[in-house]
């Protein structure tokens, strides 16, 4: 049994990725494509403005990031959809990496 660390609004944080951040300390998912997305293509993606990137930190170190990005529906892309008669792409939000150290994956219960 694994202990809990109980978090609150007074020990996490978060923090919008810049294109001069540099990423140096050790997140590592128990999802491996994460980890490397992290420590590898993450700050291209921001730098290239294909992604928005926030950290979730815990007194300091990151304990998990969202990435945000812009993208479409098709308007034929389901028969709701199409019964409304939309013409044209819908916009949409993607969450595309939704990524936290191994040790808070059931324990991110924030607010």
């Amino acid at each position: 049994m694994t202990n809990k660390i109980q978090l609150s609004d007074s020990n996490v944080s978060y923090s919008q990725v810049k294109e001069t951040d540099l990423l140096k300390d050790n997140f590592e998912s128990s999802i491996e494509e994460f980890t490397t997305y992290y420590h590898i293509d993450c700050l291209q993606d921001v730098r290239e403005k294909l992604v928005r990137m926030y950290l979730l930190k815990l007194e300091g170190k990151t304990i998990g990031y969202v990435t945000l990005t812009m993208t479409h529906i098709k308007h034929n892309a389901t028969e709701s959809i199409r019964e409304k008669q939309v013409n044209g792409n819908i916009p949409a939000l993607l969450i595309r990496c939704l990524a936290q150290l191994a040790q808070f994956e059931y324990n991110l219960n924030i607010f």
